[in-house]
Order: C-alpha cells, then sequence, then structure tokens
C-alpha cells in the first residue's frame, strides 16, 4: 500500500483505486481515472511560504506578524485570503485548471470583479460551444 498526499487528504492506491479519504478516514467514491485533486497543489509559491511559516508559528498570528515585520491586522487579512481561496479551490475542484486559475487571480486582488466574471463567462460559453469539460 502506498500512501501519497498532504495536507488533510490521502489517496491509497492499489487496494482502493477508487477512493480518497479525507482525514478522519472517511472514503469518498471517484470515478474510474479520476484523481484526488488537492488544493494544496494549487496554491502559488507565496502561498505556500505563507502556510510553512504559519504551521511553524504554531498558528500564531503576533508571531508571524513579527516574523514578517507587518501589523497583526495585515498578517489577519492575509490568513483569511489564504482561506477563501482553499475554500474556493474546495468548492470547485472539479472546475478546469483555466477557470481555477482565474479565481485565484480573483481572490489574489489580481482580477477586479467585471473582468473576472467576463473571463469565466467567455470560458464557460467557449466550453459549452465546443463540448469540452472543465
Amino acid at each position: 500500500m502506498q500512501i501519497v498526499g498532504l495536507a488533510f487528504r490521502f489517496v491509497l492506491h492499489e487496494t482502493q483505486p477508487n477512493f480518497h479519504y479525507d482525514a478522519w478516514g472517511e472514503a469518498e467514491a471517484m470515478e474510474p481515472g479520476q484523481s484526488a485533486r488537492r488544493w494544496v497543489d494549487q496554491l502559488s509559491d507565496d502561498d505556500l511560504a505563507f502556510l510553512k511559516r504559519f504551521l511553524l508559528s504554531s498558528g500564531t498570528l503576533k508571531e508571524l506578524a513579527r516574523v514578517y515585520g507587518i501589523s497583526y491586522p495585515t498578517v489577519r487579512l492575509r490568513l483569511d485570503r489564504l482561506i477563501q481561496k482553499v475554500e474556493m479551490l474546495e468548492a470547485h475542484a472539479e472546475a478546469g485548471p483555466l477557470e481555477r486559475r482565474l479565481r485565484s487571480l480573483y481572490l489574489d486582488g489580481k482580477l477586479d470583479d467585471a473582468t473576472f466574471r467576463a473571463l469565466v463567462e467567455a470560458y464557460r460559453t467557449e466550453v459549452e460551444t465546443h463540448g469540452q469539460t472543465r
């Protein structure tokens, strides 16, 4: 049995190829050929560095603010944005790579509302027109 994964999700290969398991060991069925998308694999290097520092500071925001040399409210805002990004990645795990990237850029503040909505709508229209999956 090979255990693969990080951050509350792992996949057991060989013994149970059509299931993935959450942190509590509960199995969820997967379609044949489907792999579990891990949210952690979709985070930017900056997000991963922040998450690592957060873990190394035992989740103490005051300590994290000291390490980064910024204020506590700034660290709290950064953590809240990272939480929103992880929630989005989980909620839209079945979205295609382009849509996930657009959502990530939007949550990072690199796309304004109107641009984000226009790009996602154009992408979805393209997918529907050409019969591709997201």
